[in-house]
């Protein structure tokens, strides 16, 4: 390290002061050194304090000593070279925090003297980092000298926060000159709303707006920016709107605008026409056509009031594009613009004409008539006439405008009146160009014979060989099919009945009827080997069972072989047919008394002869008398169906309204209180008959 000179004021007192001092110091010096070297130890120089030369001349006394750090940086700023000090400041960590803090403060002194308000700027972080204190000096500094633009990119906003005053005088000088309003919405952006006051920012610059001249877009994005951090996301909206920004649509996503959209929606087509169409289309419960149709419908009459014909033309292609997705999406909605939706598919695609006629069914027909009519499309007006009833009219146009037979076929067949056959046989029968194609194309529509016997002699028809033998072939096809198909019908109509066979004879277990002069009573009774038994009822009143059976009707027409019939009427036969069910050996017996039949439907087979001692005790009071009782007091009965259930206890009552009774009798204690109170029975079995009829 280089030696510092420095010179003594000449004079005789001080120079000889300064020289007995240094000599006085100097052979103390040598005599310590001397006497510690005869003692053997050596005496480091830093025990002694800074280590100084001094230079004694007539005149002058020089002192002469190491050169440190500080030395440096303090020659450094002496001498100008700022840059030089800071970079050795920096260097060394271990310098106190005032050394770094001065230099740092002469370097922007220097650079804000010499006019470098931007270098100034740039290094302020590395020079200030954390002291607020020192921030907000230069803030000031920055403000007297009027360049705040300069200092608002690098002031911090976390570690340290300013005083909410520094930020705010920023972003004020910023919306006060025009040309720095996009950094104006750059700190808005990136800079907390904690650290400025929003409000006041949004009077100020919606005074500025009112201001000519003062209208910026990135002044109205700082505003929509502004609202946004106030929770008021739908006034932001409003501005991406007006401002038509493409971040629109993944704001409206992100905040669930939608229903804000209103009456506004339609200028997102302004916007980007293909993401507002799958916007609106994607939610039309939310924004229903109604709600954006009158938008567009608007900005066309704009354009065509202001004489611009060719943005009147954009926003009615846009209508229809919109129309289109809409109907794609879901052909019922929207349908109070239907009639408009015929004129613009007719307009920009009539190919999709028919699709829209076919999908829609709330336009107007005459007018969908009107449209067709005026553009010459034959197939669009065929079927509006077709589903306006006028089939002959329809029938026409195929005929004398398209002269298509296959189509013609095709039409008739699919509306099935006969009367347009004979019309369409008719004027194909007119030339033998129509004749000879209604042959080769009538397959087994109709019959070919009608075709065939109208054909006028004399007509020459080409190929009438090869298509008659079409026909024929046509026609062998069908009826085979029709076969089979007959065939397959008949199987699926046995494989059900036999179905509804096995569970009627499960409904049915076993069925007693009798044969009383010359009319028949029938009861079904649950199997008394199964420990059930129905329960005596009067068939006067449309009797039902008591606990254990249920009460339907039996038909006896028709109850020879297979299973009986339910039907609503009672049981009713006749003499001359009652034999059709009775076994043939007692048929010449029957009218000499009572005669028990019984017949088990789960077996299926024919009657068998049952004496009455074999008959339950539940189908004789079924019957209303005993085996012993004369003709003329046993009448018809309906029939008695038993639930195979375990125990009388698990019988449930079936009626209408009706509850089961309180308690079970067995067909013993029943018979014991019909001989006690035959009325009695005679009224509780009516009033049971009323409470569980199935």
């Amino acid at each position: 390290t280089s030696d510092t000179l420095s010179a003594v004021p000449d004079s005789s007192a001080a120079a000889a002061a300064a020289a007995a001092a240094a000599a006085t110091t100097a052979d103390e010096t040598a005599n310590s050194v001397e006497s510690g070297s005869k003692r053997g130890v050596e005496l480091p120089i830093e025990d002694y304090g800074e280590f100084m030369y001094f230079i004694v001349s007539p005149k002058d006394i020089v002192v002469g000593r190491h050169r440190d750090l500080e030395d440096r940086i303090s020659w450094c700023l002496q001498a100008g070279r700022f840059e030089a000090a800071l970079t050795l400041a920096e260097a060394d960590r271990s310098l106190p925090r005032t050394v770094l803090d001065t230099v740092a403060q002469a370097y922007l002194e220097y650079l804000t003297r010499d006019g470098k308000w931007g270098v100034a700027a740039a290094v302020l972080p590395r020079l200030l980092r954390d002291q607020t204190p020192l921030w907000e000096k230069w803030v000031y500094a920055f403000a007297q000298a009027q360049r705040l633009p300069l200092i608002g990119p690098v002031l911090p906003t976390r570690q340290p926060t300013l005083h909410s005053q520094c930020y705010n005088v920023v972003l004020q000088a910023l919306l006060a000159d025009n040309t720095q309003h996009g950094q104006l919405l750059s700190l808005v952006q990136s800079w907390p709303s904690s650290c400025f006051h929003p409000t006041a920012l949004i009077d100020a610059i919606a005074q500025r707006l009112q201001k000519p001249g003062g209208d910026s877009r990135e002044l109205w994005q700082t505003l929509a920016v502004l609202y946004k951090s106030q929770g008021r996301p739908d006034l932001s909206l409003a501005v991406y709107l007006q401002l038509q920004l493409p971040s629109v649509f993944d704001f409206i996503q992100e905040h669930s605008l939608l229903s804000y959209l209103d009456q506004k929606a339609y200028l997102l087509m302004a916007v980007d026409e293909d993401r507002a169409l799958e916007l609106l289309a994607g939610h039309l419960d939310t924004l229903p056509p109604g709600a954006v149709i009158p938008g567009l419908l608007d900005a066309m009459s704009v354009a065509e009031s202001d004489g611009d014909e060719e943005g009147r033309e954009l926003w009615r292609h846009r209508l229809f594009n919109y129309l289109d997705r809409v109907f794609q999406v879901d052909a019922g909605s929207g349908g109070e613009y239907a009639e408009l939706c015929v004129h613009l598919y007719a307009d920009y695609a009539p190919a999709r004409l028919m699709e829209f006629l076919q999908g829609s069914q709330t336009y107007p027909l005459e007018a969908a008539l009107e449209v067709a009519e005026q553009r010459g499309m034959v197939d669009e007006q065929v079927y509006i006439l077709s589903r306006m009833g006028n089939s002959r009219a329809a029938l026409a146009l195929i005929i004398e405008r398209q002269q298509d037979i296959p189509q013609a076929i095709e039409f008739v067949r699919l509306q099935r009146e006969e009367e347009l056959w004979e019309e369409l046989i008719d004027w194909a029968l007119r030339s033998a160009d129509t004749t000879g194609q209604l042959l080769e194309h009538i397959g087994g529509n109709i019959n070919p014979l009608r075709v065939i016997q109208k054909i006028p002699e004399g007509m020459e028809i080409q190929q009438l060989r090869d298509r008659l033998r079409g026909i024929i072939a046509d026609f062998r096809t069908q009826t085979s099919l029709r076969e089979g198909c007959n065939a397959i019908l008949r199987s699926d109509c046995l494989r059900l009945v036999q179905r509804l066979h096995g569970e009627v004879k499960q409904a049915l277990p076993v069925v007693w009827v009798q044969r009383v002069a010359g009319s028949i009573s029938a009861a079904a009774v649950v199997d008394v080997n199964a420990g059930q038994a129905g329960t005596a009822a009067d068939t006067t009143a449309n009797t039902a069972a008591l606990p254990g059976a249920v009460a339907i009707d039996l038909l006896s027409t028709g109850f020879t072989e297979s299973p009986v019939r339910l039907t609503a009427a009672k049981v009713k036969t006749t003499a001359s047919n009652s034999s059709s069910f009775l076994p043939a050996a007692s048929a010449a017996g029957a009218s000499k008394g009572p005669l028990w039949l019984k017949y088990q439907c789960a077996t299926g087979h024919p009657m068998t002869l049952t004496s009455a001692q074999d008959v339950p005790t539940a189908a004789l009071a079924a019957a209303g008398a005993s085996p012993s009782a004369p003709a003329a007091q046993q009448t018809p009965v309906a029939v008695w169906i038993g639930y195979p259930h375990n125990t009388p206890d698990a019988l449930a009552a079936a009626g209408e309204g009706g509850t089961a009774p309180s308690s079970w009798q067995s067909p013993q204690q029943q018979q014991q209180q019909q001989q006690v109170s035959p009325a009695g029975a005679s009224s509780s079995s009516r009033r049971s008959n009323r409470t569980q009829r199935h």
